[in-house]
């Protein structure tokens, strides 16, 4: 934590009040989710072959996989890949929650417009895993004009998940809760600031609902979130838990989607079923 952090923390207890200090510690500790944050590193001193991934730009594309285009026609951008014998390497430093396969990649892609496409469009994005490869972070792809990806390491961390520290917090005065919750969002992007693997974040609750439903083939909304009819959809929820988040305004420049989130179905993470993953842009 830094020393901006720190001191909003001590200031926030100290206007909370004794009183109030064991109930805030309290929701911040049992409100703690493990992740691992992208580090991005120095693409001239690194040694490239010792990347977990590479972000942005443009990568060495997985035997077999052609620049994905949209539902237009259009070339998608590229966000992310990982090495999952890389990621699976870290389990012993964070404790992540569900298993997934010990190698491959996953390479990730949206398209430019995708803000302006349904969430359940499959077209507005595309996720692609090879089972047992490995990721050539020292070449980029000869037929983008692109600069080469860059490449990143994972470290342990630990994020808030943002919906349990809510539902910890609902003794404490609004303003106390208010201001528990803006100062844990900006713990978040500090200990995760460039992406993560796992982990918790803002907004995560309602991208599990939108994925149960888009799953399903049907767009989500509040009426819907509420009608019985859809009560299986939002029972399914908590089965999806978010696999990547990505720190948009660190690839492009246009500052049009602040972060992309993948999220996935426990039991296709644990099968290696990138394909039924969604991507959500915000």
């Amino acid at each position: 934590m830094n020393d901006e952090l720190h001191t909003e923390l001590r200031q926030l207890l100290l206007s909370a009040g004794p009183h109030w200090t064991a109930t805030i510690e309290t929701s911040l500790a049992n409100s703690k989710v493990p992740a691992l944050a992208m580090v991005p590193q120095d693409t001239h001193s690194f040694p490239r072959e010792n990347a977990s991934g590479l972000l942005g730009g443009s990568p060495s594309l997985p035997a077999g996989l052609d620049w994905p285009t949209d539902r237009n026609g259009q070339a998608m951008d590229f966000l992310l890949q990982i090495d999952l014998q890389k990621l699976a390497a870290c389990k012993a430093e964070s404790p992540l929650p569900s298993t997934f396969p010990s190698s491959g990649t996953v390479t990730i892609f949206r398209s430019a417009q995708i803000l302006t496409m349904p969430d359940k469009d499959r077209k507005a994005f595309h996720i692609n895993f090879v089972a047992g490869a490995t990721i050539d972070a020292g070449a980029a792809d000869s037929g983008s004009s692109q600069s080469p990806a860059r490449p990143f390491t994972l470290a342990a961390r630990w994020t808030l998940d943002l919906h349990q520290l809510l539902l910890q917090s609902t003794i404490l005065p609004t303003n106390l809760s208010s201001a528990l919750t803006l100062w844990a969002t900006k713990y978040n992007a500090y200990t995760c600031g460039s992406g993560q693997f796992f982990g918790s974040g803002e907004n995560l609750e309602r991208e599990k609902e939108i994925c149960a439903f888009a799953a399903s083939g049907i767009s989500h909304d509040a009426q819907r979130a509420a009608d019985s009819h859809y009560s299986h959809l939002m029972a399914d929820k908590d089965e999806w838990l978010l696999f990547a988040r990505i720190d948009e305004g660190s690839l492009f420049q246009s500052g049009k989607i602040r972060h992309s989130d993948v999220l996935i179905r426990r039991q296709d993470l644990e099968e290696g079923l990138f394909e039924r993953a969604f991507l959500l842009s915000r």
